[in-house]
């Protein structure tokens, strides 16, 4: 009958593995993977939930395009250090479509803080000049200044969205069921 196909289609949705025919169950495997890493995942998941409600408020949102343009520009800084993108991915086991996701919440996070992590000029002589030794023998000045640039407007989204993130999570309601 229909419940022998199903079940039999089914199989391998529940049972992941066989040891001498004994089934290792999916459920076994999200368990453990949920003490592994449970609340790691779950913060994770708060943190995009908050930014994205927090962009949906504040009517910021991330295009198609945005996305686009933001793996353009990856693209760009990783064959820059003699990589490609897809390499970096590849290691990591990843591909471009799953880290759309991601980028649209940092997309937003960046849109969303707009201002506070802009990157001048001047900061970036700044920086050039704390850090000349490091950047000894190269030629290419644009690459080093696009490369202090980037570095400091990360650590800026890092700094800003730390403190923007404690603040979300502070105002909002946040009820965790599972403890791991």
């Amino acid at each position: 009958g229909f419940l022998m196909v199903a079940g039999f289609f089914g199989k391998h949705y529940f049972v992941a593995g066989l040891v001498n025919n004994k089934p290792i169950f999916r459920v076994s495997i999200i368990k453990e993977l949920e003490k592994q890493g449970g609340q790691q995942a779950l913060d994770s998941l708060v943190t995009q939930e908050l930014i994205r409600q927090e962009g949906a408020k504040k009517n910021v949102s991330v295009s198609d395009e945005d996305v686009d343009k933001k793996i353009a520009e990856l693209d760009t800084q990783f064959k820059a250090q003699g990589q490609t993108l897809d390499k970096v991915l590849e290691q990591q086991g990843l591909n471009r479509n799953e880290i759309k996701d991601q980028l649209r919440v940092q997309i937003m996070l960046e849109k969303l803080l707009g201002d506070k992590i802009t990157v001048t000029d001047k900061d970036v002589d700044a920086a050039y000049e704390e850090q000349k030794e490091i950047f000894e023998g190269e030629t290419d000045m644009n690459k080093v200044r696009t490369t202090i640039r980037e570095t400091l407007k990360s650590q800026k989204l890092s700094t800003e969205a730390q403190t923007l993130l404690a603040e979300l999570k502070k105002n909002a309601q946040i009820r965790q069921f599972v403890t791991y």
